[in-house]
């Protein structure tokens, strides 16, 4: 069985083998629906980034959300998109490190062994890492960049604020690699079916056909494929002939993007110059964005979209009705 300390540290990381060694001494033979229900919620939670941390005290609790964490992972893999893959393993190594705002030293060090870094502290109480472990985890931030760093034979130097962003940059690492050894696990079904549902809550919302609000919801949701067409067919003409960006301005949105995009898939070809030729390209010929029914079956399987508009001539056959009654 486990104790107090290892549910505790269990429910603050739930990625880890601490967890997975406390499920596992329950016994669980069958598909519960609670932590179906359960799963579900904190999926969706992950997908839409809004998954905070909070304290709790009754134990009870902390076992279902440690539960909850391994089905909502289950159903992530079940709808197999990378981009929700992605939104998961960021939106709980955020909740890993709003949960190491409290930790002690001690528990830090826990943490670190979970994810297989070796901490040391120097004479001075600094905290010490080794280069190629620091350079594995390195946050994607200008603050860490190893020009700012102090370095003592092989090893980096570093604060424990700067310590707890580096264990969260390696949490979501562990979190997103364990999806690549977790493919040949066979899912069960009612996963599988419930999953569907999340697919359902998460889809992106438009409001009408023919406005270009679905486009400010693909820039807020990075793809794996099909890059190349999306910013030559639809970014570049709406940032500066719909939107009336700045060449530079609509550079460095479309560059972004494609940032988040990596996170999902590293694999492109797509480059400063390849960005700034297509906006350049579209700007001089008044080129316009990809009609909305054509982007949909181009980002088929990679973004949900889901059209909650009427066309004009429903609309109008309705205020006909409504004027003869």
């Amino acid at each position: 069985m486990y104790n107090s300390e290892d549910l505790n540290f269990a429910y603050r990381y739930p990625f880890t083998d601490v967890a997975k060694q406390i499920i596992s001494s329950l016994n669980l033979t069958s598909i519960d629906f609670k932590y179906l229900e359960l799963g579900k919620e904190r999926a969706i939670s992950d997908i839409k980034n809004d998954l905070p941390y909070y304290d709790i005290l009754i134990d009870s609790i902390k076992l279902d959300e440690i539960i909850s964490y391994a089905y909502s992972k289950m159903m992530i893999m079940a709808l197999k998109r990378p981009d929700y893959i992605e939104k998961f393993s960021v939106s709980e190594s955020k909740r890993a490190l709003q949960a190491m705002e409290k930790d002690s030293e001690q528990d830090i060090f826990k943490l670190s062994s979970s994810l297989g870094i070796a901490l040391h502290k120097d004479q001075n109480d600094n905290f010490l890492i080794r280069f190629n472990v620091y350079l594995h985890n390195i946050p994607n931030d200008p603050f860490f960049a190893l020009s700012n760093q102090q370095l003592h034979n092989g090893y980096i130097i570093i604060s424990f604020n700067k310590l707890k962003r580096l264990l969260e940059r390696a949490s979501y690492n562990l979190i997103k690699e364990s999806f690549n050894y977790d493919e040949k696990i066979k899912l069960p079904k009612e996963v599988i079916d419930y999953s569907k549902g999340i697919r359902e809550e998460t889809k992106v919302v438009v409001k009408g056909k023919n406005n270009t609000a679905w486009i400010e919801k693909l820039l807020e949701t990075p793809i794996a494929d099909v890059r190349h067409r999306t910013v030559n067919l639809i970014l570049a003409p709406y940032l500066v002939n719909i939107k009336g960006l700045s060449v530079d301005d609509a550079f460095k949105v479309i560059s972004d993007y494609i940032e988040k995009c990596k996170q999902v898939n590293p694999d492109t070809k797509i480059n400063d110059t390849y960005i700034k030729y297509q906006i350049e390209y579209a700007k001089s010929k008044g080129i316009k964005p990809l009609k909305f029914s054509n982007a949909k079956e181009l980002l088929s399987g990679l973004i949900d979209f889901d059209v909650k508009a009427e066309n004009n001539d429903s609309k109008k056959e309705k205020e006909k009705k409504a004027n003869k009654n």
